[in-house]
């Protein structure tokens, strides 16, 4: 299987910016306050990560 270095960087852009609101989830999920977070950025960050998959 030949990876290009193309679909190793999306794979590596893919992975990160999904993961990076795992932080936030995490401290709203232990604390149980969900009141911090935008319902529209994680509206728009979802979708995003949505394309992402599609993609």
């Amino acid at each position: 299987m030949d990876i290009s270095m193309a679909e190793l960087v999306g794979t590596a852009a893919g992975l990160c910016s999904t993961g990076s609101f795992l932080p936030q989830v995490v401290k709203a999920w232990r604390e149980r306050d969900t009141a911090a977070i935008s319902k529209r950025m994680y509206l728009v960050t979802v979708g995003a990560f949505s394309l992402w998959i599609a993609y």
